[in-house]
């Protein structure tokens, strides 16, 4: 039996790897190791080591030259501008974390004679491989942590396995290693670990150790302070947990605690005041948490990346896992329970509610106390050999669905932008190439889109004017969009003069918008006006919104091409925007693009 978890780490390491070469590692798929926020949590290694300052411009161009097809706006929005400057957007926790790779890879280009700037082959590698060092730390705690619990080393090793294949830590050991989320994951089984440990030797340097990982967690995510919400289920009862207060406001350990966090956490505010002149700054600038306003329904259920969805198994641990707290020991159940409230009531208080990525990606930084949960459950049903049997097939079937949906998002058969309950089910663990980009909406191949010429509008602010129109009842992406109907007839629009717009004939505008209509009974479309000056009207074009929208119980991502007519005048204005007088009608998420036939 000793021997059982160490192949199991085997194996998961197997398992990971050929996932990760057959899924990334053909042709130069290698080169989007480092994607999405990666772009921000990566970057201080290359500005530190290579640029020796935090100048991102030169970071993006200098990715871009590597990496031309790196996605240009994901990188760039990263680095959002603040005084005229750009700063990272994300914290420097993460960098720490990976910078041994960094200097291995470092060593490796520089031995191979590979570009040392961070982002060539050694680099791409390196990161790839901190992800599934970082998994497998992980579950090595995980295992210490369950082990205090006194479980079995089977149950322990089938806990482990269902993490991993059961869950979307595959997919971020995997295909998207330079996000946050394992090594999150990885720190908080060792944060639980040090403060369970406490509670049995009530040694001072679990304590310490434990406030450095704690300090590291801040660094990566603000957000994983809620790890500390988990403290009272793991001092196991009110006694221990008042023993703990008590202990760690003594003067001896309070300094300690003090001596090894501040550092630490002092790394983020020196980065802040070299880039902002601040110790403390907000670098998600736009971006806030609507405390009075959580999707806590939408954040577990919606098939916009809901939770339990897009990662079942995690619903049969946590309401079966309760349901034994809650019979052997109430204080466990109610503080467990409480942990579970604040954790979703905290990250679906966040304006992207859904997130991006593959399943609830936010939720896999605290796997390490749901894997209490599934201990739990696998020992209470491995008493029975029928129980026993109808779990197996069960837990087969659910890890066979994460493994089919990773892959599927994976491949780009579905995304969760637009995902609804229909698209779910038409695409239900179809996995064939004839479902790639079934829902994705792409401009016409005839269409040249022109550079420069790009507008969006999420509707939480007036910038194009008609704010009555915007409203917070139904949103798709943060908390408000545009309304029309029977109450405000028309909606935001985009109003361009004719000399901003390209002198070139044959001019298209290609509108791309989130639209969800209620009811069939409006006359809503999509407006195109030509006017003078003075606002007449002599040129209209309409496009009615029901042609486009298949159904009506969701969110419908909706594309629409609409040719430009001869602007007779370089004072005249063009005007693309929304109408109805009837019905209810809401759009979110415009993106207007201009582009000519080839």
């Amino acid at each position: 039996m000793k021997k059982l978890f160490p192949i199991t780490l085997l194996i998961i390491t197997c398992i990971c790897l050929v996932f990760d070469a057959h899924n990334r590692w053909k042709g130069d798929n290698w080169k989007a190791t480092i994607n999405s926020d990666g772009y921000g949590y990566y970057a201080y290694l290359p500005c530190v080591f290579s640029l020796h300052s935090f100048d991102y411009e030169k970071i993006i161009s200098k990715e871009m030259q590597l990496r031309p097809d790196a996605a240009y706006d994901d990188a760039k929005t990263c680095f959002p501008g603040v005084k005229n400057n750009r700063t990272d957007k994300f914290f420097a926790g993460e960098a720490v974390l990976l910078l041994p790779f960094y200097i291995g890879a470092w060593v490796i280009a520089k031995v191979s004679g590979a570009d040392t700037g961070g982002y060539s082959l050694p680099f791409q590698l390196g990161v790839s491989f901190a992800a599934l060092f970082y998994l497998i730390l992980g579950l090595i705690f995980i295992r210490k942590l369950l082990k205090q619990y006194n479980f079995s080393e089977s149950i322990i090793t089938a806990t482990c396995l269902i993490l991993v294949l059961g869950t979307n830590l595959l997919y971020y050991a995997t295909i998207e290693p330079s996000m946050s989320h394992i090594y999150c994951f990885s720190l908080t089984a060792i944060f639980l670990y040090y403060v369970k440990r406490y509670f049995s030797s009530h040694s001072s340097s679990d304590v310490i150790k434990a406030s450095a990982i704690f300090s590291l967690l801040l660094i990566i995510r603000p957000t994983n302070i809620n790890s500390l919400a988990f403290v009272p289920f793991l001092a196991g009862d009110f006694n221990s947990l008042k023993i703990l207060f008590k202990n760690i406001f003594s003067p001896r350990i309070l300094l300690s605690i003090l001596a090894i966090s501040i550092p630490i956490l002092f790394i983020q505010g020196i980065i802040w005041k070299i880039e902002t002149g601040h110790f403390i700054f907000w670098s998600y600038q736009g971006e806030k948490f609507y405390f009075g306003a959580p999707e806590f329904t939408k954040f577990l259920f919606s098939f916009r990346n809901g939770w339990f969805l897009y990662t079942p198994i995690m619903f049969l641990a946590l309401f079966g896992g309760l349901i034994i707290l809650l019979r052997k020991n109430f204080y466990l159940f109610f503080t467990f329970l409480l942990f579970f409230i604040f954790t979703v009531y905290l990250l679906s208080s966040w304006y992207a509610w859904y997130y991006g990525g593959f399943g609830k990606r936010a939720m896999a930084d605290y796997y390490a106390a749901f894997a209490i949960l599934i201990a739990l459950c696998l020992t209470a049903l491995n008493k029975n050999l029928i129980l026993r049997i109808s779990l197996a097939v069960v837990l087969g079937f659910l890890i066979f669905v994460n493994i089919t949906q990773t892959r599927q998002y994976t491949n780009f058969i579905f995304t969760n932008e637009y995902m609804n309950s229909v698209r779910y089910w038409q695409l239900f663990l179809r996995t064939d190439s004839k479902y790639v980009g079934m829902f994705e909406h792409h401009p016409p191949a005839d269409l040249k889109m022109l550079d420069n010429y790009s507008y969006q509008n999420g509707f939480e602010d007036d910038s194009w004017g008609n704010g009555g129109s915007i409203t917070s009842e139904k949103a798709h992406n943060d908390r408000h969009s545009a309304y029309i109907g029977a109450r405000v007839h028309t909606s935001p629009a985009l109003a361009l003069k004719a000399a901003d717009l390209s002198t070139q004939q044959n001019v298209y505008a290609y509108v791309e918008a989130a639209i969800y209509m209620p009811d069939t009974t409006n006359d809503a479309s999509l407006i195109l006006d030509i006017q003078t000056k003075d606002g007449k009207v002599y040129s209209s074009t309409r496009t009615a919104l029901k042609g486009l929208v298949p159904y009506y119980s969701d969110w419908e991502n909706v594309t629409a091409t609409m040719p430009i007519p001869i602007i007779k005048n370089s004072d005249d204005s063009l005007k693309i925007y929304f109408s109805a007088t009837r019905g209810n009608t809401y759009i979110d998420d415009v993106s207007i693009n201009f582009g000519v036939k080839k």
